[in-house]
């Protein structure tokens, strides 16, 4: 069985004398096709240094988190990519250099430019004048239909391979603004690219009329329930010695459950996973059999990603698989369930082993290792290679 099947690719000699000159092949791996294709386009290109007047992003910082009432608000990149950008990290801004860099402008484009790289956004009326990290490139360009047509643009698949293949890094992949600076931009037909940019800057003006519903949702909701309102950050208990206190999810609804418990991840937990997935980390609770959601940047708990209660066994190891899928090890269900970004179970693949621990991508196939413990002799019977590792297909 091959384990490490190499890919190839094809490409015209004269792209190596692009960028930085690079041999190894993966660099033009993703985004040949995308080459191809504005090669073939027989129109004007451009490229974003054509449009824009500065790209860059912040210089690196020591983060200082201080107390809601003296700090300023910091966005990590997952956060900016809400439709309500919501943090509750504050840091000390007088402890910055050079903090008016770290401020969004609204002729910015947004664009994540470490770990998973290529998100893009238009900041938004919650964004603007707010500090954002440097693991942001900011794009300003002037001309608003410009920087609503380049925002179309990186969303295609075209667009968005362009800006992945510079990656660079030996553990997380980071990409530099000159290299956004040197993607070429296809010019379409002046109706075209004026229809195009006007249903993108329409959309984000319906997009910050609903956070500003939203916002007077939320006021008259206190007013005419007379709500208190809760700062986590200043939170006074009856009992001073509770373990639990108070904790803030996001997207209870699709869980339909309101009892807090539920999401308290104080009690009876044993880590497992650990799974990196864009912004987040997924650590699953093996008692609870609920794989949570946590902010990579600080750990905070933002939701739960899997409620797995309803399926046989316990989540253990896993990994990030294609096409954002997760692969998890049911400990004790003698498979390997797949699961799509939202955390939906799409597939699953049984193996001879009742307790598989962990699983790996490798190649085009699935490592996965299993344990042998507390298992009857019926068990050793029924699952004769318990404690060895499987090499599977991806599925």
């Amino acid at each position: 069985m091959i384990l490490n099947e190499h890919k190839w690719e094809e490409i015209q000699n004269n792209w190596t004398l692009l960028g930085e000159l690079r041999l190894d092949a993966s660099y033009y791996n993703d985004a040949s096709k995308g080459h191809l294709l504005l090669e073939k386009f027989s129109g004007k290109k451009l490229t974003i240094s054509d449009f824009r007047k500065k790209t860059f992003y912040p210089g690196r910082l020591k983060r200082i988190w201080i107390d809601k009432k003296y700090g300023k608000k910091f966005f990590t990149g997952a956060q900016i990519l809400g439709l309500y950008p919501k943090t509750e990290k504050f840091i000390a801004i007088g402890k910055m250099s050079k903090p008016e860099t770290f401020k969004i402008k609204d002729n910015q484009l947004l664009i994540t430019r470490s770990g998973t790289i290529g998100n893009i956004t238009l900041p938004n009326s919650k964004l603007i004048s707010q500090l954002v990290t440097e693991d942001v490139i900011r794009i300003e360009i002037d001309d608003k239909a410009d920087r609503a047509y380049i925002y179309a643009y990186f969303n295609t698949i075209t667009g968005k391979s362009m800006i992945q293949q510079p990656v660079f890094g030996a553990v997380i992949d980071n990409v530099e603004p000159n290299h956004i600076d040197d993607i070429k931009v296809p010019i379409l037909e002046k109706n075209i690219k004026t229809k195009i940019s006007n249903l993108i800057l329409e959309s984000f003006r319906l997009r910050n009329e609903a956070i500003s519903l939203v916002d007077e949702s939320k006021k008259d909701l206190h007013k005419l329930l007379k709500l208190p309102k809760i700062d986590l950050s200043n939170c006074k208990y009856l009992n001073q010695n509770m373990n639990s206190k108070t904790w803030e999810i996001n997207s209870w609804s699709s869980r339909l459950r309101l009892d807090s418990s539920f999401y308290d991840i104080s009690s009876n937990y044993i880590p497992n996973s650990f799974i990196l997935m864009n912004e987040y980390v997924l650590v699953s609770d093996f008692f609870k059999k609920i794989i949570y959601k946590h902010s990579a940047m600080d750990g905070t708990l933002i939701d739960v990603w899997s409620d797995l209660n309803f399926h046989e066994g316990s989540p253990d190891g896993g990994c990030l698989g294609p096409e954002s899928n997760i692969y998890i090890a049911a400990w004790g269900a003698g498979s390997i369930i797949k699961l799509n970004k939202n955390g939906k179970i799409i597939a699953e693949k049984k193996i001879s082993a009742l307790k598989p621990s962990n699983c790996k991508i490798y190649g085009n196939h699935l490592l996965i290792t299993s344990a042998k413990q507390e298992l009857s002799d019926e068990d050793i019977e029924k699952y004769p290679n318990s404690g060895k590792v499987f090499v599977i297909d991806i599925f």
